[in-house]
């Protein structure tokens, strides 16, 4: 992909928005940005591109903030059980055509931003208690593929850990220090494979530009800024994007 190219023009702010709303609080990173790269490109074309990108946001965020993750829970549930996902995901994302990947993706997205936007419009209720064992268990094996499959495992891994009573801080890196290693092993597998190569090295490098200014915008909204506000819009925009994927662009 030509980084002066119309869609990598559409690629690389949809990236900066992206990043910038994972850095501010922890996931949305590929959500937005394959969401919006689907409409330019094919997603097995973005993938190799969009997944080093989110790496590199996550080895940053990382290295600030591993301090305030919940390890025994990273170590004990979240990590064994997304790995298992994820392997399940990569595999099938391998074997599905474009469009049915494209279209697949769109539900996905569509779900996940409806759910989030109806838990925001609930904002004020009680807390609610953990989830139970089995719903916990099938939303982490959920998340490890879609994760597999997208790279964007964040909402189901989200509604797992928002149930479990974590303070913001402890939230992102939490889900920062979940993603991080599976990012690695699925862009160890694009290596592997022959899908990220020295011809992805320009485009590569421009992403990763992208991505660091959104390091430094996202870390300045994420104690400056209202993020109920931040996130409506970032949803309201995914749904409508996820909906015109499913129904064909």
């Amino acid at each position: 992909m030509d980084p002066l190219s119309y869609p990598y023009v559409v690629l690389a702010g949809a990236a900066f928005l992206g990043f910038t709303a994972q850095t501010m609080s922890g996931f949305g990173g590929m959500l937005v940005a394959l969401t919006a790269g689907a409409f330019v490109a094919p997603i097995p074309e973005l993938l190799p591109l969009l997944v080093p990108a989110s790496l590199f946001q996550m080895l940053v965020v990382g290295a600030r903030h591993w301090r305030a993750a919940r390890w025994r829970l990273l170590l004990t549930a979240v990590l064994p059980l997304m790995a298992g996902g994820a392997v399940l995901g990569y595999l099938l994302a391998t074997r599905l055509a474009v469009h049915t990947l494209a279209r697949a993706f769109g539900a996905a997205v569509a779900s996940f931003a409806a759910y989030e936007l109806w838990a925001l419009s609930r904002a004020g209720a009680p807390v609610r208690p953990p989830l139970p064992r089995p719903l916990a268990f099938l939303g982490l094996v959920a998340a490890g593929v879609l994760q597999g499959a997208y790279a964007t495992g964040g909402p189901p891994l989200v509604y797992v850990l928002g149930r479990a009573q974590l303070d913001k801080a402890a939230l992102r890196a939490t889900l920062t220090m979940a993603f991080l290693p599976l990012n690695v092993g699925i862009v160890s597998g694009y290596l592997l494979e022959g899908r990220l190569t020295v011809d992805h090295a320009l485009p590569l490098g421009v992403l990763l530009g992208v991505t660091t200014l959104g390091l430094g915008v996202g870390e300045w909204l994420h104690g400056a800024v209202d993020e109920r506000r931040f996130r409506l819009v970032v949803f309201v925009l995914l749904l409508l994007a996820g909906g015109a994927l499913l129904l064909g662009r």
